[in-house]
Order: structure tokens, then sequence, then C-alpha cells
């Protein structure tokens, strides 16, 4: 027996169907909509569903979206800002439950190109979401909210043990030619484990602490050519900067500390251990770090760093009522350290004892033509207002003077 069915049936059945799905793709919306708290207009009356059935959904939505009140008019594109937030927010698999919300309310903000920083994750073109360098990505600890960009040559061995710590990872006092540094021994998490949606979030969420610790660079300058180029005998610089079989720049680099600091500019070696900490962060993602801690006070603001992050530890329970699972600084910090296991994080970086033995040690290998060499290489460091870096004279007007003429005779 043969089934038929007439046009005008075909054409009621696929008219339903259409008007099902235009129901369901307008329910999302206003839901989504509804959402957004940053209209600051909420007597607004939301678009109707479309009636038309050769306007593309999507692009009706963009109209739509286009046509709302919005706090500040940024004269761009907002609707494609606005999809591409959402579309990455729905087409991954986010496992942060704030992902969603916070980049519809980012899509709409008039301060950030959302489109400009996804896609700059998307594409892996910034060393925040890049795998590979041991200190690249930022640690994230998800449970604290934190995401933390180590630095070489500003104690990042301490602070990759104290995050394997708070993970509760059972070795986490190891010291040895991987551990705690290489990511793929060391059990921590880094964004890019995480989703383009999620990694943004996390960059970007209010409630999310984005930290760095930053140390003077005459201070790191000097640690970095007494252990990469001094210690080794110019090996690891010939290594990671010359790239020539035959060169020579690994021994200038080993003879003197001026030679040193030649090499690096002559080569533009950015090695992590003594690359300008201002582009440690991408220039992107750099104004959203709201936690800076410095070497020269290391203990204060590491203690600082974990009493801020217990505003994010807690447990929640059905009936609304929270409860505290501890201090991080008394649990991870104010013990548990040093040889015998009975000394805080840094208890032998403490402000003073650091400011006397640095000193004393710049003095010895800096004159007054490395100190303005050193200056005018990370001038962008010392000038970097997230930084806040103090400047200080190793040497005094007449010392400089005496120095001066003493080349001069």
């Amino acid at each position: 027996m043969r089934l038929v069915v007439s046009a005008t049936t075909l054409s009621a059945v696929l008219l339903i169907i259409f008007l099902l799905s235009m129901c369901t793709n307008w329910l999302q919306y206003k839901e989504l909509l509804i959402s957004i708290d940053g209209y600051g207009n909420k007597n607004f009356e939301l678009p109707k569903p479309i009636s038309d059935n050769n306007v593309n959904s999507t692009n009706y939505v963009q109209q739509e979206v286009s046509k709302l009140p919005t706090p500040i008019q940024r004269g761009q594109r907002r609707s494609d800002s606005f999809f591409f937030s959402l579309r990455k927010a729905i087409e991954t698999n986010s496992r942060l439950p704030e992902t969603k919300d916070h980049l519809i309310k980012l899509s709409i903000s008039s301060e950030v190109d959302v489109d400009d920083l996804g896609i700059k994750l998307a594409n892996k073109s910034v060393d925040v979401y890049r795998p590979g360098s041991w200190d690249g990505a930022g640690v994230v600890i998800e449970e604290f909210k934190l995401v933390f960009f180590t630095q070489g040559k500003v104690a990042c061995t301490v602070f990759k043990q104290l995050f394997r710590r708070m993970m509760h990872i059972e070795n986490w006092m190891v010291d040895s030619s991987h551990l705690p540094h290489n990511p793929k021994r060391n059990g921590l998490t880094y964004l890019y484990h995480y989703s383009v949606a999620d990694a943004l979030t996390i960059l970007t969420h209010p409630s999310w602490t984005r930290a760095i610790f930053v140390r003077d660079p005459k201070e790191r300058t000097l640690s970095a050519f007494l252990d990469k180029a001094a210690r080794k005998n110019g090996k690891y610089v010939n290594r990671h900067c010359c790239n020539e079989r035959n060169s020579t720049c690994g021994k200038e680099a080993n003879a003197s500390f001026l030679g040193f600091l030649r090499v690096v500019e002559e080569r533009c070696c950015c090695d992590p251990h003594w690359k300008p900490q201002t582009k440690r962060v991408d220039k992107a993602f750099m104004p959203f770090i709201n936690f800076v801690g410095h070497f020269d006070r290391i203990q204060i603001d590491t203690e600082r760093l974990l009493k801020r992050l217990n505003s994010n530890v807690g447990i929640e329970y059905p009936n609304g009522i929270s409860e505290k699972k501890g201090d991080l600084w008394t649990t991870f910090g104010a013990s548990g350290w040093g040889i015998d296991g009975n000394e805080s994080i840094f208890s032998k970086d403490t402000k003073a004892k650091h400011r006397t033995s640095a000193m004393t040690k710049l003095r010895q290998y800096y004159n007054a033509t490395t100190e303005m060499f050193v200056e005018k290489l990370f001038a962008g460091d010392y000038e970097d207002p997230i930084l806040n870096f103090t400047r200080f004279s190793l040497f005094e007007e007449k010392e400089i003077e005496i120095f001066e003429s003493s080349k001069v005779n």
C-alpha cells in the first residue's frame, strides 16, 4: 500500500516543526537576556519572536542584541562579541559554573574586547595559555580560585612546592631535576588544561585571584648571571641564547657580568630567568592581574596572598549554611617548611635580612656602568605601574663621577 502525503499536509508538518524550533530558540534567548544584570534597565521590552521564515535566527538575534540598551556604546560590533563568548561558553565543555553568565556580561562591557581575548587564547598565541615552557602558562588551583604566574629567579621552586602542597600531593617538598618544575610530572593544573571559555573566565572574572610575584631587575638579573652563566661556565647561555655551533657568546657571558648583559641585549635573549617581568603576562591580560607580591617582602606578601584566598575556602550545604575549612596560611604556610619541617615558608627571607644581604652582594658585582645598563635594559619593568617597583641607586653621584673619571684616565 502506498502512503500518499499531500503537499498541504507536508507543508503543515514543516510549519509546525519550524514554529517549535523558533519557540525553543526564543525561550533560550529570553532566559539568557534575563540573566544579564548589566543593562541597568529592567523595564525594557524584549524583542518578539520572528515570524518571517526567510530570516535566519542567528542574524535575527544579532540584530536584536544590537538594539538592546547598554551602559556605554562602544562603537564596535557588540553583537559579534556577544556571540563569540556565548558560542564558546555553550559549545565547549565548561567546568566552571560561572563561565556562561560571566562571558555574557563581559561581552556587553564597554572596556573589554572579548573577541580579541578569546581569539588569542584559541590560537594559543599568548604564553599564559600555551603548553611547553615550565614557567609559561599560569598554575591554577580551582578550589581556591587562584591562577599564579611563576617566574624564574623569583622563588618559583618554592611557590610550586606550595601549590603542590595545597593540592595535597604527597611528595610536595621534593626538589629535583624535574620536580616541582616539569608540568608533565609535577601534578599541577595549568591554564591550558581548561577550555578557552573557562580560561577566559579565570583570566577576567572578579572572584578569581590572578597573582604574580616580582623581583627588582638589578637583583634578578645578577641572580640569573650567577646561576645560569657563572655557575654553569656559560654552557646554559650558549645553549639558550647563542644558537650557533661555534659561537663564543657563552664564554663572553661567563667572563663578566657586563659580558652577560651584552649577550642578553645583542642576542635579544628573553630566557624565562631574565625575561622582562612586564612581559611575563601577555599585554592583553596584564590589566587583569589583581595581586602583585614583591621578592623583598616575600614572606609577608605570601601570607597576604593565602589569607586573601580564605574567602574562597569553605563548604556550602543545601540549607544555605557555609562552613570554613581553615586558614590557608596556618594550614600551608606557617609550618612544615625547612629541613626539619618546623619553619614557616620563606622564614629566612624576612624583609630586613633580604635587603641587607642583597645590597651587599649587588655592590660586589655592580659598578656605575652595569647599573645603568640594567636600568636601561629593564626600563619597562621599572616604568610598569602594575609591577610598582621602587627605584634605588647603588652608587651616589660622587661615586659615579669618580668611576667615570677613572675610566678616562
